[in-house]
């Protein structure tokens, strides 16, 4: 009986949601950068993968490459695949870059909460599910709520500097190939 009660605990423990509030049906979408190039495909779609990588833009958002699970691959399109891989999918989470959303005017009354998931995280995220039609691809933006599925490694609450995955994010973010890569 004891063994059953600690699996059960590590394994809700592990899966742990944030959500923006409002959720897909929020007003997230004042957020989005240059909203007039996505074209809003469905108003609310959940996805599920591993993340591949995560990365800070300009405008403030991060990005976050996503693998889907198997059921979820049809999410992807043939630009996707070209350029991204097999079954990945972009998603956007508004104005969470660590130091540009400082310098964005829209992330001053845009204050998105949710994390951004570290590579190898297994996920969940929801979202409007849109057409890049600057970049060509599918992606969910803005992403409103995301679940660390079990498997994935534990949160942290303080500072990420420390681990590898988020000097990769800031070294990424601040190299000069990536001022003109994107928006």
């Amino acid at each position: 009986m004891l063994v059953a009660v600690a699996v059960c605990s590590a394994a809700c423990a592990s899966r742990r949601t944030e959500t923006a509030p409002g959720g897909c049906g929020g007003d997230w979408w004042k957020c989005v950068y240059a909203p007039e190039r996505l074209v809003i495909q469905e108003p609310c779609v959940t996805v599920r993968g591993v993340v591949l990588s995560a990365h800070g833009v300009l405008d403030g958002d991060a990005i976050v490459y996503l693998r889907l699970d198997g059921d979820d691959a049809h999410f992807a399109n043939r630009t996707d695949f070209d350029a991204l891989g097999k079954d990945v999918l972009e998603i956007e989470i508004v104005c969470r870059h660590p130091v540009f959303r400082l310098f964005v005017f829209r992330c001053w009354t845009c204050r998105s909460r949710l994390r951004v998931p570290r590579v190898g995280d297994h996920i969940e995220a929801e979202g409007i599910y849109v057409q890049d039609t600057r970049h060509r691809h599918m992606e969910l933006h803005p992403v409103t709520r995301i679940t660390w599925l079990p498997g994935s490694p534990p949160a942290s609450d303080g500072p990420r500097s420390h681990s590898s995955a988020s000097r990769s994010f800031v070294s990424r973010t601040c190299s000069p190939e990536n001022f003109s890569r994107r928006k």
